[in-house]
């Protein structure tokens, strides 16, 4: 079984609870935040508590066995500003491997300096805030490191990591990737690869590769 935990709670967490409790709808989604969900709480068990603390932690993963999905998200407020947000991420992050070895780690960071520190916590992918949409989310959780290996290869300043779907460059349902990288340059957007109808990621893939209507388009802009 899959159990889903989500530290912290942000308009992007809550798309992503509902499109994981729309997919699978056997998994457990567990909320750990002090903020209430402005989402329907069918299936949810939410835990009113301090996401950074190891109790928070351990009350939430209790008696919980199989597929572990650990999702931190950047909590911003009046009394939170970046620096902290990315330090009470960084004590999660580190909380949840000690705990939990074999456990999918995704984390949402603020200040890129931070990245440095995650990643030697093993952490499986790192997303920077408003740098990426719930979409490319959850396919970091079919395919780990994938977000980190694109921030890493590309400058992303300024500009969000997404996906779209080829439909909206073009019409047919099926045609290659030359094609849709061409209408993506007329569209002043520049592809970076692709999502294939499972989900598996394209990167810079051959192109004469085709792709069908279910595909999604992988952007920066």
């Amino acid at each position: 079984m899959k159990h889903y935990f989500f530290f912290g709670l942000t308009p992007s967490a809550e798309i992503i609870i509902e499109n994981i409790a729309a997919r699978d709808p056997q998994a457990d989604l567990i909320i750990v935040s002090r903020r209430e969900p402005g989402i329907s709480k069918d299936r949810i068990i939410h835990h009113a508590s301090d996401f950074i603390t190891i109790e928070a932690l351990k009350t939430a993963a209790e008696g919980r066995e199989g597929e572990l999905y650990f999702m931190v998200f950047a909590e911003l407020s009046d009394k939170i500003q970046s620096n902290v947000a990315d330090m009470r991420t960084v004590l999660a992050v580190y909380n949840i491997r000690e705990l939990f070895p074999r456990a999918y780690i995704l984390c949402e960071i603020i200040n890129h300096y931070s990245s440095a520190l995650i990643k030697r916590l093993r952490c499986n992918d790192i997303i920077f805030k408003e740098k990426i949409d719930a979409d490319f989310i959850l396919c970091c959780l079919k395919h780990p490191y994938i977000s980190t290996l694109l921030y890493d290869l590309l400058n992303l300043d300024k500009k969000t990591l997404r996906s779209i779907p080829c439909s909206e460059l073009v019409s047919r349902d099926e045609c290659t990737y030359h094609e849709v990288f061409q209408a993506g340059i007329a569209n002043d957007i520049c592809p970076i690869g692709y999502f294939d109808a499972s989900g598996k990621p394209r990167l810079a893939p051959d192109q004469n590769e085709k792709m069908t209507g279910g595909c999604r388009l992988i952007i920066a802009g």
